[in-house]
């Protein structure tokens, strides 16, 4: 076994000595630096500021950890975005036709949203 020499002992035991504050970069000594964001209540932050943005985000991320994680016990989970879904059909020598321009117009009056 590694034995320490008193010189190593010296050097890697002793207590950290403290220089006085001016030798330490300013940043260290910021409010945003030393302020605990998950301590804090949003409410009484100023709207606005970079702190409040942050705590915001922090919360958002909270929440959607919560709320959004995937969990692998659920097999939907596992299923790629329906937007990433490729249909097929059960006819496969049947060719799909767009829709007919005069259809797609009666569907938009009908339904103004399904044109977004």
């Amino acid at each position: 076994m590694y034995e320490w020499t008193d010189e190593q002992k010296k050097t890697l035991f002793d207590e950290p000595k403290l220089k006085p504050d001016s030798e330490y970069p300013d940043w260290l000594w910021t409010e945003d630096f030393l302020t605990d964001i998950n301590s804090i209540n949003i409410e009484s932050i100023e709207p606005g500021t970079d702190l409040y943005w942050k705590k915001f985000e922090a919360l958002e991320k909270q929440y959607n950890d919560l709320y959004f994680a995937w969990h692998e016990e659920y097999r939907e989970n596992q299923l790629p975005p329906l937007h990433e879904l490729e249909f097929k059909s059960h006819f496969p020598n049947v060719e799909i036709k767009p829709r007919a321009k005069s259809l797609k117009n009666r569907i938009i009056k009908s339904a103004p949203y399904a044109s977004q």
